[in-house]
């Protein structure tokens, strides 16, 4: 027998009632069906085989969370949507959106990178010189008509490049460059030592710093006048220096007033003091105006010293006196 209980649970003596029996007992034509705003259940199991969901073309099945989140939404057209993750052992679709672009790139970049790897392997297995006298022109050599590399390039043994180079970014060689001709359009800095192992040619002006040349003055009432370096030479550097006048503000008349005033004082000066820190200029009398002297430092590796040849002392002959022998007495 078939009963609806007081609390509204459909029951019977042979529970569980199937639905058919249940519709009979109750008097209702067909299956029945409930109609209710919230249903709790441990679990839906089918009657037969199936579990069948009517939704509407805009109706969606959807699952929250505690928090009301809709972690899952099935509608009535097939589209899902799962805020978490899918996991599964075997996906089947005849057609994943995005993925058929990445799918190509992916197949298209395995054909490539088999490509390359194979004519290296080739390449490299021909012992070809590739910086020697000549280049094999075996058809296992690569050939490229473009080659775009978006990370770091290794190249283990030696490159030949034929053709013009351009390099926009930064080039660092962690060795040696061995060229036979280097044209900078800019400035070239070089942060160490230079050695030029043959002649350099100027066609510019070169210039240098203040501790090659510049202007000292010995001062109106002084008889010297020192020059510090602002940098240590390694070695004593060789010192010439000449008494300028270079007063360029005056007229012509009085230019040449002071170069006659200058002659006419008739000073005579020495370098002295020389050493890898800077020298001295002194007069042989206290100066009577500002005198300028022009100095020019070189610094010369392996310094020699030529000495003049010493004279030969002359001899001079020591006359010999002769004694007269007297006159025999007849």
């Amino acid at each position: 027998s078939v009963y609806l209980g007081q609390d509204g649970n459909l029951g019977g003596v042979n529970s569980p009632a199937s639905s058919e029996a249940a519709a009979l007992a109750l008097g209702l034509p067909g299956v029945p069906k409930v109609v209710t705003k919230e249903l709790a259940v441990e679990s839906i199991k089918p009657v037969d085989k199936d579990i069948s969901l009517d939704l509407t073309s805009d109706g969606q099945l959807i699952i929250k969370d505690e928090n009301g989140a809709k972690n899952v939404i099935i509608d009535g057209s097939g589209n899902a949507y799962f805020a978490g993750t899918l996991t599964a052992d075997k996906i089947r679709a005849n057609q994943i959106e995005g993925l058929e672009i990445l799918t190509n790139k992916i197949a298209s970049l395995e054909s490539n990178v088999a490509t390359i790897g194979a004519n290296f392997d080739n390449f490299f297995a021909s012992n070809s010189s590739v910086l020697g006298d000549s280049v094999s022109t075996s058809p296992s050599v690569l050939n490229l008509s473009s080659l775009n590399v978006e990370g770091l390039a290794t190249v283990s043994s030696k490159l030949r490049v034929k053709g013009d180079t351009l390099i926009e970014g930064i080039l660092n060689v962690v060795d040696s460059i061995t060229t036979q001709n280097v044209i900078v359009t800019n400035i070239a800095n070089f942060f160490g030592d230079v050695v030029f192992r043959g002649n350099v040619s100027f066609f510019g002006h070169p210039t240098f710093n203040k501790d090659t040349a510049g202007i000292a003055v010995v001062k109106k009432g002084s008889g010297s006048v020192e020059v510090e370096f602002d940098s240590e030479y390694e070695n004593i550097p060789i010192i010439n220096a000449t008494l300028t006048t270079d007063e360029t503000d005056l007229s012509q008349e009085e230019i040449e007033d002071v170069e006659q005033r200058l002659f006419d004082s008739g000073y005579k000066f020495v370098v002295s003091r020389r050493t890898k820190n800077g020298f001295t200029i002194v007069l042989d009398k206290k100066a009577t105006e500002d005198i300028k002297f022009s100095w020019v430092a070189t610094a010369v590796k392996d310094l020699g010293t030529i000495e003049s040849v010493s004279p030969t002392p002359e001899v001079t002959p020591t006359p010999i006196e002769l004694e007269e022998s007297p006159t025999p007495t007849p």
